[in-house]
């Protein structure tokens, strides 16, 4: 095992009916919130409700920015940031997937950025402030819940860039497993895979010459996520495996099964 250093600040919010309290945890950082959110969802499932009516009785204003697709853009990137910045809002709330979080995140840098926010990510200027970024996760497979990545494409040219910073790492996350029952079995099955393949990079992928605890915190996890992807397509209103695919994904990409292990590439991101 290598040196290194482990910290993940992201507050973390589990279990059944706990959205309701991402109201007050948002008023802890700001009174205006920028709400990024997908193809709409949210607006059928409820949680949108869940969400407003939350901030709204801890007296957070919202800013609606819906339409962030599957591998967010660039040029949506762009157009929340001129919104955020329009508006002034002082919070982001990310509500969706991985990709909706992504996006809030680079958003949030981007606010207080005096140039155009994919220097970033071509590495041209670094991330030196972001607007504070909280998440209410409606899918789990990336782990950007509890992660200080994002990952944002820039149409022209098909440039699949990413970013890490402690300054867009979530604040504070609500993961609610029930959220997961309305997800179809095909975007179920992505997720197990999603998740699976994140921890696959580092465990074969690594630079460490020993590495057994590791090792097994891998294999653990993805024994637990295939358990839970069989049952959830049978029953996919089963919480507990929810429950457990959920958490899972978290732990999967937090910086946890990677620590010890040295220089750890990401052929998957490549492929």
């Amino acid at each position: 095992m290598q040196n290194f250093v482990f910290e993940n600040p992201t507050k973390i919010i589990f279990g059944k009916g706990q959205i309701p309290r991402i109201g007050k945890e948002t008023a802890r950082f700001g009174r205006r919130a920028l709400l990024v959110f997908g193809m709409g969802t949210i607006l059928k499932n409820g949680v949108y409700d869940q969400v407003t009516n939350a901030l709204e009785k801890a007296g957070v204003e919202i800013v609606d920015f819906p339409g962030v697709k599957s591998n967010p853009v660039l040029s949506h990137v762009q157009k929340g940031i001129a919104l955020a910045r329009g508006e002034n809002v002082d919070v982001i709330l990310a509500v969706g997937g991985g990709s909706v979080i992504d996006a809030a995140k680079a958003i949030a840098a981007g606010v207080v950025a005096h140039h155009d926010v994919w220097d970033f990510f071509t590495f041209s200027k670094p991330v030196t402030g972001a607007l504070p970024v909280l998440t209410v996760a409606t899918v789990s497979a990336s782990a950007s819940e509890m992660n200080a990545g994002a990952v944002v494409t820039r149409e022209d040219g098909c440039q699949k860039y990413c970013i890490v910073s402690p300054f867009i790492q979530p604040k504070v996350s609500v993961l609610d497993p029930t959220v997961l029952f309305s997800l179809s079995p095909a975007y179920s099955a992505y997720s197990a895979v999603d998740i699976i393949t994140h921890m696959l990079e580092g465990y074969f992928n690594n630079t460490s010459s020993a590495s057994p605890l590791q090792d097994r915190l891998v294999e653990s996890l993805i024994k637990t996520v295939m358990e839970s992807t069989e049952i959830i397509l049978k029953e996919p209103d089963n919480y507990d495996a929810r429950a457990n695919m959920m958490w899972s994904a978290g732990l999967a990409f937090n910086g946890l099964t990677t620590a010890g292990m040295g220089q750890v590439r990401m052929p998957a991101h490549m492929i």
